[in-house]
């Protein structure tokens, strides 16, 4: 199963009696960096997937413990890194665009101070 990184929106449908909920990604329809295909996942096997990714994590917890919070530790690291990161960048970008708005500012005060007119 290939993940695009889209949001899936759910549509309840029910056909000859029977079941057929779904959730249907929402990048199909978008003209721009839009999914090429469109897909969908049925309730019932999403269900099921996160079921036995459940149960698998379940067991493995079981069987060695110690094991599986060092993993669940490392992989919250790797979380926090990744967001650490994508912030600093934001914040960075953020930082830039403060600077620009207040040199823009600036520059129509002493134009204004000037009796520089801009009608």
């Amino acid at each position: 199963m290939e993940l695009v990184g889209e949001k899936h929106y759910f549509c309840p449908q029910e056909k000859n009696g029977l079941n057929h909920d779904h959730y249907k990604c929402s990048g199909y329809r978008k003209l721009i960096d839009g999914c090429e295909n469109p897909h969908y996942i049925q309730k019932s096997a999403l269900i099921e997937i996160v079921s036995d990714k459940l149960r698998q994590t379940i067991h493995e917890c079981q069987l060695d413990q110690e094991t599986f919070l060092k993993k669940l530790e490392q992989q919250s690291q790797a979380q926090f890194s990744k967001d650490n990161k994508r912030q600093q960048l934001q914040l960075q970008k953020d930082e830039y665009r403060s600077k620009e708005i207040d040199r823009i500012i600036q520059k129509l005060y002493e134009d204004n101070l000037l009796g520089k007119n801009f009608r």
